[in-house]
Order: structure tokens, then sequence, then C-alpha cells
């Protein structure tokens, strides 16, 4: 059966506007839902193409007798905030999420999931020990 040249457009119409319904998904979302849980999944904060990923549970690798001590003077080295900005990884560190990159040379993220004092640990970015830090080219 041939369809008339008038019903064809009709029918297209039709057959885009099921389309369209069909693929409408979601409302748009509401602030709430908007709003992005960092927490939730630090796996998803990684940018793409990683070559090795590490998902690593910290507070068992810190409670750890064989390499807990080593890790916690580690984390002092690498992350040398000092006691004003309220800051112990053994304490206050969760989960460190790692991933490896191999696109302009050896790049590495990484993700620490934990409780932090954002206020305190921002003051120590302008001063240390009470004398304020200065930045000079």
């Amino acid at each position: 059966m041939v369809s008339s040249s008038a019903a064809m457009p009709r029918a297209l119409v039709l057959l885009a506007l099921v389309a369209l319904v069909a693929c409408g998904g979601k409302d748009a979302a509401t602030p709430v839902e908007a709003k992005l849980d960092l927490d939730s999944d630090p796996l998803a904060l990684l940018p793409s193409s990683a070559v090795v990923v590490a998902n690593l549970d910290a507070k068992a690798m810190f409670a750890s007798a064989s390499v807990g001590s080593q890790l916690a003077a580690l984390a002092d080295s690498l992350l040398p905030l000092g006691p004003e900005a309220g800051f112990d990884a053994r304490r206050d560190v969760d989960r460190v999420v790692l991933g490896g990159y191999t696109s302009t040379g050896a790049d590495a993220v990484a993700i620490v999931s934990g409780r932090f004092d954002m206020a305190k640990i921002a003051a120590t970015t302008q001063s240390r020990g009470g004398v304020p830090i200065t930045h000079a080219m």
C-alpha cells in the first residue's frame, strides 16, 4: 500500500513527536539533585584513560602493624600542613583513590576522602607559625 504524498509528512511529524516524547528522560534537575556529592564516588572524579587505578582503604592501612607507621611518616612528609591545620592523616583520611596516566609523561592524580577542617587548612596557606606567607616571583 502506497500512502499519499500529503499523508507522508503527517506520518513523519507524528513519528518525530513520538520519538521526542520517548526520549524525554527526567525533568530538569532540582538544585538538590544538581549538587554533586563528591564523597559518594571518588572514582568518578578521576579523569578518563587512567592506565593504573588504585582504591586504598586508608584507615585499614594506617591501622596495619606492618606498614602503618611508615605510611604515617610518608603522609606527614607529603602533606606538611603542620598542627595549626588540624590535620592528622591517621585520624582524618578514610580513602585514597589514585590514578596513573602516561599521555604526557608520568602523571598521577590522588583523591583523598575523609574529614577535613577546610577553614584551618586554608588559614595555613596564609600564615605559618603566626608569620604571614608572602608570594614572590
